[in-house]
């Protein structure tokens, strides 16, 4: 295992900060120095209790071997002198490079079965006696980056003797190792199949080679033909993809392809691309829906960055349609085939798109006539679309009531937190969650403990979630309007402290200053980023975990408009100027639409992009603007305006690093033909 640097943060969630703030971060850097219970041989970890139990933990396997994007089970085994009940959290400390040694992840990759023993987020409680072995396992996610091979699972041991927090003394820390790595190719029984779907895309100056893989392929081989037919052989490539750089810009280059293994090799396929002249908006393979009226798109983006869009379509005579598409690099295909309401005869509306772990989509969407609207949430697995339901009421719709109106889902995944949606159910805020660390069944309240408000003092028109990517759903923010047509407010709480009661998680909601627009017109546009660190929170102890705030933006008026972007400030207890930007001006366009950037797994940089529209000499044309910022830095342009000659009525943002991609419903100006189309910004 590689060793830690000593400025080293663990960043544990909020419950282990609340239970375990005199863990002594020094411990656990000696600990994962020197290997800790990686190097013990099974990875045993023996102690007493202070009253003088003994206890050993094992953890088995040992070194964990993983493929990326996959799972496997680690088993935890317990014996004892006495009868004894033992907590057992979990970190993950990674460390893959030099210069990655101070990055730690936490959240995410790994997380208990549901069906286990939950006793606090991220834990096992495990009793045990004797004459029989406590057993328990998780489950281990290797993560999507590629570019993290090693890392360690740091446990701390604690003993389980009431309720109390205070009642919790720590035993131990120690560390397991896992490495993650690509899939080691089986035994070649035959040369290489031939290489499927080898396409690229084109950058300024980069081109990107992907394709799917040959079978019993070991390695391949490339080579390049570009200006000056020059020929560039690159020889024993194990991954499907592969970026060419440094390329001239405004040149065409023609690429070879060839599957090699010990028994021989595939015959070559080939493609090319032209690269850039210039950065530049860039469309994502064909239009993606055309003639069929499709709008309300909702986007998220692949870890290989692929877009995925979920949008609704109506025919004449029919009732709108929900497609869900996802691009593989080279077309746009249909996710299970057909609409995910095919064969009601009633339409579906308000999609709002997620993927798991496994990059399979999970979406959020309301069906019904108008007046009784349900709310529905839909699953890929398997290759096929279910509805996630209780199982004792598996035909049931999300509604708190029945024969109400349920509209506008916002949803959330990750692998803790499962499932989180939030809605608009007769003007008033609903959230619940489904699966995630929890041994709970069916659609639960956010939290144990919660009390969400089911009407608050004007009807709720529209709601947002945020969630970090360093916690899970105990850090979860939720924004709301309300409206009663003449005045509107945004609303925004996050989770605050947490404790652990009656072997329940709870948490206290914080309501945040209320904001107002600061004319007298409707607020009805909105977003919130997913939250980001403001400063760290240190302990006695020396570790530190940062402090999480929402980012909000909405926009204020129609012709004239501005759009303002605010953080909140956990110190001062206020909201602050996000990057120091008081607000957007555009003195001479009439608004369109305005969307933040969605959470998926992709989206690293807090963004939004606005639609507006030309008047007076400009009628007729759209633009859509995108700016992003991170951890408080002044805002910029993530791109030159995507000038078009359509109007916007659907839009959604997502990015890739510091790339934006956009989906567009559009329509001719007074006219009714559509098109939808998914953009990207190409700069390299």
């Amino acid at each position: 295992m590689r060793s830690a640097s000593s400025s080293t943060r663990l960043q544990w969630d909020s419950t282990m900060n609340t239970l375990f703030k005199s863990i002594v971060l020094g411990a656990v850097m000696a600990l994962a120095a020197c290997g800790g219970g990686s190097e013990r041989p099974g990875n045993t970890e023996a102690g007493n209790t202070p009253d003088g139990i003994g206890w050993e933990l094992n953890v088995n396997p040992a070194i964990v071997n993983l493929v990326e994007g996959t799972r496997t089970a680690v088993a935890l085994t317990l014996s004892c002198t006495a009868p004894l009940t033992l907590n057992i959290h979990f970190g993950r400390l990674v460390g893959p490079t030099e210069a990655d040694r101070d990055r730690l992840l936490y959240g995410g990759a790994i997380g208990p079965k549901p069906d286990e023993n939950v006793t606090a987020a991220r834990g096992y409680r495990l009793d045990c006696t004797p004459a029989r072995n406590a057993l328990g396992a998780m489950f281990v996610s290797a993560p999507a980056e590629t570019d993290i091979k090693t890392s360690s699972l740091v446990f701390s041991i604690d003993r389980y003797s009431g309720s109390n927090a205070a009642d919790y003394s720590t035993l131990r820390t120690f560390a397991v190792a896992v490495v993650v790595t690509d899939a080691p190719p089986p035994p070649a029984t035959a040369p290489p199949g031939p290489v499927l779907d080898f396409h690229a895309s084109a950058g300024v100056t980069e081109i990107r080679l992907q394709w799917q893989a040959a079978e019993q392929a070991a390695s391949y081989d490339i080579e390049r033909t570009g200006p000056g037919s020059e020929v560039v052989l690159l020889r024993g490539l194990t991954s499907t993809a592969y970026i060419d750089s440094p390329l001239q810009p405004d040149s065409t280059y023609l690429y070879r392809l060839t599957a090699i293994n010990a028994l021989g090799s595939s015959a070559p396929v080939q493609t090319s691309a032209r690269t850039l002249d210039a950065a530049q908006w860039v469309s994502t393979g064909s239009t993606l829906a055309a003639g069929v009226a499709p709008h309300q798109p909702s986007m998220v983006l692949d870890r290989n960055r692929l877009p995925v869009v979920a949008y609704i379509e109506r025919l004449a005579g029919d009732v709108g349609r929900l497609y869900v598409k996802r691009f593989d690099g080279q077309v746009w295909q249909i996710v299970g085939g057909s609409a995910l309401n095919a064969g009601s005869n009633t339409g579906a509306s308000d999609p709002a798109l997620a993927l798991d772990e496994q990059d399979q989509p999970i979406i959020a969407f309301s069906q019904g006539n108008g007046t009784v609207q349900n709310i529905f949430v839909a699953r890929y697995q398997g290759g096929a679309w279910g509805i996630v339901q209780d199982a004792a009421r598996p035909f049931d719709p999300l509604n708190a009531q029945v024969g109400s109106r349920g509209i506008r889902p916002a949803i959330l995944y990750s692998l803790y937190a499962g499932i989180v949606v939030a809605w608009v159910e007769d003007d008033a805020l609903k959230v619940r969650r489904f699966g995630g660390n929890t041994r709970e069944t069916g659609w639960q309240p956010i939290m144990a403990g919660v009390s969400m408000p089911t009407r608050l003092a004007r009807p709720v028109v529209d709601v947002r979630l945020g969630m970090s990517s360093l916690y899970d759903f105990d850090t979860v923010s939720i924004a709301w309007i309300e409206s009663d047509g003449a005045d509107s407010a945004l609303h925004v709480m996050s989770a605050g402290p947490v404790r652990v009661a009656n072997d329940r998680v709870e948490v206290r909601w914080d309501i945040h200053d209320t904001l107002r627009p600061a004319g007298p017109s409707r607020l009805d546009q909105f977003g919130m980023f997913p939250l980001s660190p403001r400063r760290f929170a240190s302990f006695p102890d020396g570790s530190a975990i940062p402090a999480l705030a929402p980012t909000v933006v909405w926009a204020d008026g129609n012709q004239p408009f501005d759009v303002f972007p605010r953080v909140w400030n956990p110190d001062a207890r206020a909201w602050d100027q996000s990057g120091g930007q008081q607000s957007f001006g555009y003195p001479s366009a009439r608004l369109g639409l305005m969307v933040t950037a969605t959470l998926g797994r992709a989206a690293s940089t807090s963004g939004f992009a606005v639609s507006y529209e030309g008047v007076g000499a400009q009628l007729g044309r759209t633009w859509v603007d995108v700016k992003r910022s991170a951890f408080n830095q002044p805002w910029q342009d993530a791109a030159s305006s995507l000038a078009l000659t359509t109007q916007v009525v659907g839009l959604s943002l997502q990015f890739a690093d510091t790339t934006p991609a956009v989906a567009t419903s559009e329509r001719d100006f007074g006219a009714g033909n559509y098109v939808l189309q998914v953009r990207r910004y190409v700069r390299f």
